[in-house]
């Protein structure tokens, strides 16, 4: 297996999109499920040119020859106050788990959130989800707080641990 990491670009809308209910069918641990995200075709490739050249927002993906085994997005503002931080989400398909993708992702988030000038990276991740906050602690992320009740999946309530990783030092 070589994996290869990439920005995502317009022509991937419609894989991406089969990706995401793949995906959101394995985990339990994303704010979607099998459906995927509620969008057209038109509006994720209008999304994927808008990363074109942004540093707040990007997308990476990890490929396995062509096939999308794993993405990540940081999401950010260009508001005065709020941009200095960015948004991290992550997600690997279940058969990539334990192989180093997510790590290689985690790798390419951090340096480009750094190389654009962030301070802060912030994320959500559900309570129980181990195998992921074992992951974001490796790169030094630290809780900083919990969302009680953030997911309802089947009538139950599930937690979220907030998680932030300062690129600088706070003045």
């Amino acid at each position: 297996m070589e994996i290869t990491y990439r920005f995502a670009v317009p022509g991937d809308a419609a894989q991406l999109l089969d990706y995401l209910k793949t995906v959101g069918r394995e985990s339990d641990n994303l704010t979607f499920g099998a459906e995927g995200l509620p969008i057209s075709l038109e509006q994720e490739t209008k999304y994927l040119e808008s990363l074109q050249n942004d540093p707040c927002n990007q997308m990476f993906l990890a490929l396995d020859g062509e096939k999308i085994v794993g993405n990540s997005s940081l999401n950010g503002s260009k508001r005065p106050r709020l941009a200095h931080r960015r948004e991290l989400g992550i997600t690997v398909l279940r058969d990539y788990w334990g192989r180093g993708v997510g790590s290689g992702l985690m790798e390419r988030m951090i340096n480009y959130a750094e190389e654009t000038g962030a301070e802060l990276i912030t994320l959500a991740v559900r309570s129980d989800n181990l195998r992921a906050k074992a992951l974001y602690r490796k790169y030094g992320f630290v809780p900083c707080g919990t969302w009680p009740g953030y997911f309802r999946i089947d009538g139950k309530y599930f937690d979220v641990d907030l998680m932030a990783l300062r690129l600088t030092k706070a003045e």
